[in-house]
């Protein structure tokens, strides 16, 4: 099957050109001209030179391809937002013309759970509730950008399908492991592994090893319903439980603090106001949610794609602690 990956020299999508290159599909690489290939570095792909800002490089690289997988996006764009939100709304919005235009078979759409909003802070005494598909975004988009312009680049994949394309939305977790350059999810293995110790916020996330999210997308491609959304996730843990592991893989003391929430709440504005100055590895939003169990409910992945993650949250953080001490600075995008 031929193949044409966006953001294929980023984190998931380098190793969905690794995966399919095995599995002996033809793999097209949509690439910048300014873009790093140290991830597929020695890899059989077409490059295909383009940009998801402009639509006739996108027509020219999708022609002959089955199946489009959509990876590409700006991270960790909060420098210059207005950049980040048009690089996943009209980016997307141009892959979807272009895919409609050349006939592809199939678009995989990678979105994120960000797009389903936030939970509601988990009574004392109760279980945290967990996320499913159906859940909808239910939170200020000013507050979080990058979910809300996931959310809306869902919607225009949704009318796309609506106009007879057949595409899905995939939704990972956090995704832990090798090749996360940018230091989106697995920037606070790469931190802690050099010695800065945070605190431990109250809630909880959940966590995918990155070779787990390609499997989800293997199984998508074949298995996969049109119109249809998609958690591929791990495991639900505390907060507690997930930084404690990356201190013993990484090989610090224990972490001890334990600020109460009104203290990550108090501290938002300050790094929102600090934080582009002095490149510190948090963000405001991110402390503004902090309290919230960001657990999902992965069922429908098992029972429609035969999907299950196969890896622990440890094999998540050892493999990117691994792979951050040969590559002592991300590379350039």
């Amino acid at each position: 099957m031929r193949v044409l990956i966006t953001g294929a020299t980023g984190f998931i999508g380098s190793h969905l050109c690794r995966a399919l290159v095995e599995a002996g599909h033809t793999i097209r690489a949509l690439i910048r001209p300014t873009s790093s290939l140290a991830l597929i570095d020695g890899l059989e792909v077409d490059l295909a030179v383009g940009d998801l800002m402009d639509p006739d490089s996108l027509y020219t690289a999708m022609r002959g391809v089955d199946v489009v997988m959509h990876c590409g996006a700006e991270v960790g764009g909060w420098v210059d937002r207005k950049s980040m939100v048009a690089s996943h709304i009209v980016g997307t919005e141009h892959i979807l013309q272009a895919a409609m235009h050349a006939n592809v078979d199939r678009l995989l759409h990678t979105s994120s759970v960000a797009a389903l909003g936030v939970p509601e802070l988990t009574p004392a005494g109760h279980e945290p509730v967990l996320l499913d598909e159906l859940h909808t975004w239910n939170y200020d988009p000013d507050d979080w950008p990058y979910g809300y312009a996931k959310h809306c680049a869902e919607q225009r994949v949704l009318e796309a399908v609506d106009s007879g394309l057949d595409a899905m939305i995939l939704n990972p977790t956090a995704v832990i492991g090798p090749g996360d350059k940018n230091l989106v999810a697995s920037a606070i293995v790469y931190h802690m592994g050099r010695g800065r110790r945070p605190p431990i916020p109250p809630g909880g996330i959940n966590v995918i090893h990155v070779a787990d999210v390609v499997a989800g997308y293997l199984a998508a491609m074949e298995h996969g319903r049109r119109g249809e959304r998609y958690i591929l996730g791990g495991q639900n843990l505390p907060f507690d439980v997930f930084l404690q592991a990356i201190a013993r893989v990484v090989q610090v003391s224990p972490l001890r603090l334990r600020p109460p929430l009104w203290i990550f709440n108090r501290l938002a504005g300050i790094i929102d106001s600090l934080g582009p100055v002095l490149k510190l590895p948090v963000r405001g939003h991110i402390l503004r949610m902090v309290g919230r169990h960001f657990y999902y409910d992965m069922s429908k992945a098992g029972r429609e794609l035969g999907f299950y993650a196969t890896k622990t949250y440890q094999d998540a953080i050892q493999s990117a602690h691994d792979w951050y001490r040969t590559h002592l600075d991300p590379i350039t995008a």
